[in-house]
């Protein structure tokens, strides 16, 4: 029982290690992971998690065609005055002042 024990237990380490090699260790597959501020938590996961149901609207967000239109994108944190106030004025119903 306690060979079965150890047994589990490292199957459980090197699954762990493989889902942090995921989000640490760079590739193709870091690319298509998403970070999501979710009420002030900060989550990571999978694009193809949040594509689980089809027709949901984080599917229709996280579609290929829309994935690579934004990832075509500066990051939010590199964007210039200019682009900030482009931004600011494409939503509706934003006072001018």
């Amino acid at each position: 029982e306690l060979e079965a024990d150890i047994s589990s237990l490292e199957e459980s380490l090197l699954k762990e290690e493989q889902f942090v090699e995921t989000f640490v260790g760079g590739g193709e597959e870091t690319s298509d992971i998403v970070t999501l501020n979710v009420s002030g938590t900060i989550m990571a996961t999978q694009r193809a998690t949040l594509q689980v149901i089809e027709d949901s609207v984080l599917a229709q967000q996280f579609d290929n065609t829309k994935w690579t239109e934004q990832s075509n994108r500066p990051n939010v944190m590199e964007w210039t005055p200019d682009e900030v106030a482009q931004w600011v004025n494409s939503i509706n119903d934003v006072p001018e002042e």
